[in-house]
């Protein structure tokens, strides 16, 4: 049986090379290089091993015996793995989902990638240095940068139940 401070030595490893993967792959999408097959498959094996290591490190504890039990990084595991799909299924058709495809998918995602397709494929020459084009562009970067904090405060609250207490006056 591993000790706890085996345990947690092998947590920074797995934490360690995933943030390496994960950086590593960041570099290569903002280069706009493609992610060799061996990075995306070690990424997938660092991301499953971080998911399990929470419940391998309560599962090495002696002093509570529902936690040291073997079977404990698989239940973490599948949670990390439901949860996910949870969070993903209240984005998409809970309470979310006005937000999500309205805000990410139309004005974030749809309605830029409209106006620039138009911009570039389908206007005159002329009119791409004219006003009236740099306030369509000004539009389809304004939809860019509300999507991309749409998406960021649905991916914070489709995780965090969030609730309100407001006192008796």
């Amino acid at each position: 049986m591993l000790s706890s401070s085996a345990t947690l030595m092998w947590g920074v490893v797995f934490l360690s090379v995933f943030m390496v993967i994960a950086i590593a792959a960041a570099v290569l999408d903002i280069l706009k290089r493609s992610i060799p097959v061996w990075l995306d498959i070690a990424g997938v094996i660092a991301s499953l091993c971080v998911a399990a290591y929470t419940g391998a490190l309560l599962g090495v504890c002696q002093t509570y015996p529902p936690w040291n039990n073997a079977l404990l990084p698989i239940l973490f595991l599948i949670s990390a793995m439901s949860a996910g799909a949870a969070s993903i299924a209240s984005l998409i058709s809970g309470e979310w989902a006005i937000l999500f495809w309205v805000g990410l998918v139309g004005v974030g995602l749809i309605l830029p990638t409209a106006l620039e397709t138009w911009l570039l494929f389908f206007s005159a020459k002329e009119f791409e240095e004219s006003r009236k084009a740099h306030w369509i562009n000004f539009v389809s970067d304004v939809g860019v940068l509300a999507g991309g904090f749409i998406l960021r405060y649905l991916i914070v609250m489709a995780a965090v139940p969030l609730t309100v207490a407001v006192p008796l006056l």
